[in-house]
């Protein structure tokens, strides 16, 4: 995650083609609010699509844990992504600012490594912390 590339529409993984977070809402939501979430910008969509990418490559082989196809994994992590970015932001109307800024910050190796580090830590946390919390006896 030192250098960020712009994302391809796919990106190809071993048994399935992973869609964009844009492909992901076009096949789940109508157009009017689809085309409401163009407010959002460019580089939430690529933050989000960026990001999920990082984890799903770091966790893919979770999917078994969690009992999901890699398509479902892949989803959740995007969903996870978009409330990630939309909590660092101080308010909504600072999002698109956030986004840019954090876009441009992470080609900057050591801004990207800590940030990874947050990342990796509050998906271990949404992900396994609450679903081992919830199976432990009482």
């Amino acid at each position: 995650m030192s250098r960020i590339s712009e994302p391809s529409s796919y990106i190809s993984e071993s048994t399935f083609l992973m869609r964009s977070f844009r492909e992901n809402l076009v096949e789940r939501m109508d157009s009017r609010k689809l085309k409401s979430l163009n407010a959002l910008g460019d580089d939430f969509f690529f933050l989000v699509d960026h990001l999920s990418s990082f984890l799903f490559g770091n966790y893919k082989s979770s999917t078994a844990l969690l009992e999901l196809t890699q398509e479902e994994f892949h989803w959740e992590i995007q969903i996870f992504v978009n409330q990630f970015l939309r909590q660092c932001a101080e308010s909504s109307t600072e999002l698109l600012p956030f986004c840019r800024r954090l876009r441009d910050n992470l080609t900057e190796t050591e801004f990207s490594s800590a940030f990874q580090n947050l990342l990796d830590q509050a998906f271990v946390d949404h992900f396994y912390t609450s679903e081992v919390q919830n199976t432990l006896p009482a």
